[in-house]
This record gives structure tokens, sequence and C-alpha cells, in this order.
């Protein structure tokens, strides 16, 4: 149990986010669903499991989307996020109804078209996942990673991840957030797992230098 609380991916409160786009789906998703590609882009992002995993189509859409958002949308955005957001709900907190005005639809369907316009024009395809820009290592060598610490975003997991902002080609790697995970067990005998996000060399040249990035890290494994 306390490993998967330690790898746990999923994003608390997308599904709030989630219900809104659908909001705006049925009440202004007939031009955007005119094109199939948006619309199959939007049946999937409505049907993601809310797990910023490194094969998930569904996390990737969801960031550019989000993203998009907050660009265009700017002073409402972040009057929608207060609304929309309620991170004390595990405390008992009821959740504040959505009850979206037009104007807040509508910029959310349009954040959603622009952003899988702006993906597929950044990775060729709209069929990428969150690991095909959220990756882990250094040097020249990267490997699909998950988990995540947007704040502005709203998208940080119990698996903290911050990632760069955008190379050249589009990715961003991790650069703080875990990076030496222990758990411990105090059972008879003591049991515990660690993994470090690189590896334990500086040296370029030698083999543990990216090792648990690659076999590890980047998989949400921990090694006894």
């Amino acid at each position: 149990e306390a490993l998967a609380y330690a790898v746990d991916a999923k994003l608390y409160g997308a599904n709030r986010w989630i219900e809104m786009l659908k909001m705006a789906d049925a009440k202004l998703g007939a031009d955007a669903r005119k094109d199939t590609a948006t619309a199959a882009a939007l049946d999937e992002l409505l049907a993601w499991d809310n797990k910023l995993l490194p094969d998930s189509k569904g996390a990737l859409k969801y960031y550019y989307w989000r993203k998009q958002a907050k660009d265009d949308m700017g002073d409402a955005y972040n009057a929608l996020r207060k609304r929309v957001n309620n991170f004390r709900g595990p405390l008992g907190v009821p959740d504040p109804p959505l009850n979206p005005s037009d104007d807040e639809l509508k910029g959310l369907m349009a954040a959603f078209v622009k952003g899988m316009a702006d993906l597929k024009s950044d990775l060729g395809s709209l069929d990428k996942t969150y690991g095909d820009v959220f990756r882990d290592g250094r040097g020249d060598k990267s490997w699909p990673c998950g988990g995540g610490g947007e704040g502005d975003l709203d998208m940080t997991t119990l698996r903290n991840v911050n990632y760069s902002g955008e190379r050249e080609d589009h990715t961003r790697w991790g650069s703080s957030g875990q990076t030496s995970t222990e758990i411990i067990v105090l059972s008879k005998p003591i049991q515990s797992w660690t993994y470090v996000r690189l590896g334990q060399s500086d040296d370029p040249k030698w083999p543990h230098y990216t090792d648990q990035a690659e076999n590890l890290f980047t998989k949400s494994t921990l090694k006894d």
C-alpha cells in the first residue's frame, strides 16, 4: 500500500474539469465534432481515467487543453479554477456547484480545439502519449515518465515530478520533485525500498549514470 502511494499518478480533481468539458461539448460541441480527428480526441479525453501515466493519450490531451485554457482565458480561467477546484474534498468539504456561464463553456471548448491543433502541430499527430512529451533522463537519453507537478494547471500528483520548460523538440524532462524516495516498513525483519531519479553516478561513462531513470524511476518501480 505504501509503494502504491509513492507512485500514485492519479490527478485529484480532474474529474470536475472533465465534467465542465462534457457540459461544453453538450452545448457547443457540434461544430468542433465536424472534424473527425477532433471528435475522436474529445471522446478520448472525456473517457480518460485521470491518471498521468506515460502511455496515456488522454493525459497529454488534458495537458494541452488546460495549458491552452490558461493562455487564452486569462482572468476568467483563474476565476474558474477557484470554483472548479476543491482540494478539501477528502476532508468532507462539499464540492461547490459548477454552474458555468456560456462564455466559460465557449472558452473551454475553444481552448480544446486550439489545444488539439497545437498538439498536432508540435508532435505531428493527436495519437501521442503523455510520455512522448514528459520524460526523465540526462545527457542525450530520456525515457517516458509519469506523474506531475504543474501547479498552475492543477496537475500535481502524489508521484510528484516537476518538469522543465519545453525543449526544441517540445519534450519536457524531469527536473525536481521526487528525487530520493525511500519507503521503510518497521516489520520484522525491517523492509525498505528506494529509487533515485537518475542514477548513483555523475560520470556519463559509468553504467549507473542513468540506469535508475531507465529501469526504475520512469517505470514507477522501487527496488528492494
